[in-house]
């Protein structure tokens, strides 16, 4: 979609630029900022590694192969009871969950289309029952509830007619566009600058430049798995913030077995704490989630129920940083980014398979 296609473009400039410095921007206290314990994470992937009948399954202590596409109600949406406990935070999970309606809605356009290429759509009536439950919440406004309603019904009336043939096609795109433009006028930040929004893109990109690079260079350069397995995790555990363990599993991503480093990632999204890199550190995860366990093609699962359960804890951890820290624009831009950031496409940019290989390199560089 446009607005991912945006951020993905003002995250590519940004990454040429970066020049790792940090800005008065981030204020990290003691609690958002502490190391998280990985012990469980640590001893569930040895366990894994060990396991004479294991399988991918282990390492992350769920069948993750068992998610797709979010249901209407599920665990990926944020509930009412926690938008009304106050107005900042009514205002950041109406948006939120706005946002996420609209991606789902359009995730089913786009797999629905998949499967007429290939000559079947068996999942039709399943698909449109739950398009028509995608809602925003209560607290989202008329108009937007509104046009969320008619992109659901355009949306069902496509896959009717071409499934059934009993419906006048239509273009639910077109009010995609409209739902995705009307979601844009009222951003949860004030918009300063240029300057302002670029300076927030290079501090979740300073990562990159935030870690031991002989570390993770004698980790990628160990040849046994038991010994790369203890030398990543003794040096998580020694990393003295969140910061920095956000910073050194990243870089590990493409030195160490995703087996190992991949459900260590999804500890620190699942630990509630905050970091100036939780958005490209949950854009990075799911990206190699999908490239390396799903696959990178246009027919592959994708497991965006899976993926926006950990959008959600991103989200959900920020809101509670921002709680004390209301002046970091930063935070409110990973709000921001975690919103409008649609599911992965299908039939985007990327000519030969979905666009998690896109993301990957984007984020991991190669």
């Amino acid at each position: 979609m446009k607005i991912r296609v945006v951020l993905a473009v003002a995250v590519a400039c940004a990454l040429a630029s970066c020049n790792g410095t940090q800005t008065a921007m981030y204020a990290p206290d003691a609690w958002h900022n502490a190391p998280v314990d990985l012990s469980l994470t640590r001893q569930a992937v040895t366990s894994a590694l060990h396991s004479e009948n294991g399988d991918i399954r282990d390492f992350f202590q769920t069948d993750i192969l068992s998610y797709g596409l979010p249901e209407a109600v599920s665990d990926w949406q944020i509930e009412d009871s926690i938008a009304r406990s106050d107005h900042f935070t009514a205002k950041a999970v109406s948006r939120f969950n706005s946002y996420m309606a609209v991606h789902n809605i359009f995730s089913y356009l786009e797999l629905f289309e998949r499967e007429r290429t290939m000559g079947y759509e068996l999942h039709a009536l399943n698909m449109m029952e739950n398009i028509m439950g995608f809602k925003p919440t209560v607290a989202a406004s008329a108009e937007i509830r509104n046009t969320i309603d008619t992109l659901a019904l355009y949306a069902c009336r496509q896959i009717g007619s071409a499934a059934f043939g009993t419906m006048d096609e239509c273009n639910p795109e077109i009010m995609v566009d409209s739902a995705y433009s009307l979601l844009a006028i009222e951003p949860m930040y004030d918009i300063f600058n240029d300057i302002a929004i670029d300076k927030a893109v290079q501090l979740q990109l300073s990562w990159s430049q935030s870690f031991d690079t002989l570390s993770v260079s004698e980790i990628g350069a160990c040849n046994n798995l038991d010994t790369c397995l203890n030398m990543f995790f003794d040096a998580m555990e020694q990393a003295p913030d969140y910061d920095s363990q956000c910073a050194l599993a990243m870089a590990c991503v493409n030195m160490i077995p995703s087996e190992f480093v991949l459900p260590a990632i999804q500890a620190l999204l699942e630990s509630g704490h905050y970091s100036k890199y939780s958005f490209i550190m949950w854009l990075g995860w799911r990206s190699a989630m999908q490239y390396f366990y799903f696959g990178p093609s246009r027919d592959a699962q994708i497991a965006d129920s899976y993926f926006n359960i950990q959008r959600k804890n991103t989200f959900m951890a920020t809101i509670n940083y921002l709680k004390s820290h209301p002046d970091d624009f930063s935070a409110l831009l990973t709000l921001e980014w975690l919103c409008s950031t649609g599911n992965i496409i299908r039939n985007g940019s990327n000519i030969s398979g979905n666009d998690s290989p896109l993301d990957y390199k984007m984020v991991f560089g190669n």
